[in-house]
């Protein structure tokens, strides 16, 4: 498309946030409604907003997602096309031929510079990671709670009554508590992030010949080529299979591999039965296979589970409403019993500095300082005893759920267990075989 042609344009960019200009978008609520939807669809974009009055759109998206390919998306929205990488219909239900030709596959796979531009339009072939936390938020949540809140608001009065010492104490307590949370969570965060390895490589068809691809570069269109012990790396319909098997038990708890075939399946089928489909996130444990990628990165089925996750949020624990209600509770207490020493020495003609010292010193003394450091040590401890038992806790307040937990329910396969069957012992007339002899 020529540069006159565009109706969007490029009006300023920073790292993960670029604003567009759109013609015709000025006094087009409609339009700006779908530019938003599509674009919030987009692979690697994570919120988008149109306004009709200034004629431009805010993206807020993935680093990884280039500035051309995000003109180019809201450009084929304007154009009114769907997005490419997402699921837009009942791939399991139609035959295999016109899969193939509804995502523009080709027999001999992508050309490779068909397939940089259809990466470029689609985004990488990565699954939403759930957003970690870096140094200043773990310092900061570690201040978030009633009880510290209350310290550092008796600090805040002492210093203001002349009670530096108070201040001093209350301060060392508050930057102890924080050091104890914040060492052990930031630890626990970096050692979960250093487990997260590559996202894998997948051996594709490109101009007709077998080629390994970094999982990130998968494209729709593109032909997997399936085969034992190969990871699936991205959602696909399958061409041809031969004694192809998968397991997907991370998907639906199905310890026994599921065969699968060209043939396609009942619409209604759900996801368990949709035998003519592969999913990202299982793996291949025998026969071979060719399937065509109708949906990558978050718009896969697994990419949806990843999304879900990332929006939960967990309900505050026991022990938090507790300390919160302790919390309120101290907050009332202690404000009727400064009042009532201030009415008292009203009454009894005291001095206005005299009085207010008083009334501070006893709410400061009606505080427990030292709760906020037993408990947050008291996990801390906890977390300690779990890193050695090989438990990665990445929360102080989880070891209090944890703790609290008197019966687990779990899906073994592949949770409990590895999902594999192995002889451990022979078992005869004769001695038993097993371990080393075996």
């Amino acid at each position: 498309m020529r540069e006159d042609e565009a109706r969007v344009r490029l009006v300023h960019a920073l790292p993960g946030r670029a604003r567009l200009a759109v013609r015709g978008l000025r006094r087009a609520p409609a339009l700006g409604d779908r530019l938003r939807r599509g674009l919030r669809e987009t692979e690697g974009v994570t919120e988008a907003w149109a306004s009709a009055d200034t004629g431009t759109v805010l993206v807020l998206h993935d680093q990884a997602l280039e500035h051309p390919a995000l003109l180019a998306r809201a450009e084929a929205i304007l154009a009114g096309q769907a997005p490419r990488g997402g699921v837009t219909g009942n791939w399991h239900a139609r035959r295999a031929e016109n899969v193939l030709a509804e995502v523009d596959g080709q027999s001999e796979g992508l050309t490779t510079p068909e397939a940089r531009r259809r990466l470029r339009e689609a985004g990488p072939n990565l699954l939403p990671r759930p957003p970690g936390r870096d140094s200043l938020a773990i310092l900061v949540d570690q201040f978030r709670t009633l009880p510290t809140l209350l310290l550092a608001g008796a600090a805040a009065l002492s210093v203001c009554t002349g009670g530096l010492a108070e201040a001093v104490a209350i301060a060392a307590v508050l930057g102890l508590n924080g050091a104890i949370a914040f060492t052990v969570e930031s630890r626990a965060e970096r050692t979960i992030r250093g487990l997260e390895g590559p996202a894998g490589v997948a051996t594709v068809l490109r101009e007709g010949r077998q080629a390994r691809v970094p999982a990130g570069e998968v494209v729709p269109g593109d032909l997997l080529v399936l085969a034992r012990d190969h990871a699936v790396l991205a959602d696909a319909r399958v061409l041809r299979a031969q004694e192809l098997s998968i397991n997907e038990a991370t998907l639906t708890g199905e310890s026994l591999p599921v065969m699968k075939a060209a043939e396609p399946v009942a619409p209604e089928a759900p996801l368990a039965d949709r035998d003519s489909m592969v999913w990202r996130g299982t793996a291949v444990t025998g026969g071979s296979g060719l399937a065509v990628v109708v949906a990558t990165g978050r718009r896969t089925e697994i990419g949806r589970i990843h999304a879900l996750l990332g929006e939960a949020a967990p309900p505050p624990t026991a022990m938090q409403v507790e300390l919160d209600r302790v919390g309120r509770q101290l907050v009332w207490a202690s404000l009727a019993a400064c009042g009532a020493v201030f009415g008292i020495g009203a009454l009894r003609g005291l001095g206005l500095m005299g009085l207010v010292r008083s009334s501070v010193s006893l709410g400061i003394a009606a505080i427990p300082e030292g709760l906020p450091t037993v408990a947050t040590t008291t996990l801390a401890r906890g977390v300690e005893e779990a890193r050695r038992e090989g438990v990665l806790v990445r929360r102080l307040d989880a070891v209090e759920t944890l703790g609290s937990v008197d019966v687990a329910c779990f899906d073994k396969t592949g949770t409990l267990t590895a999902n594999r069957m192995e002889v451990a012992a022979l078992v005869g007339e004769g001695p038993v075989l097993g371990g080393e002899r075996f």
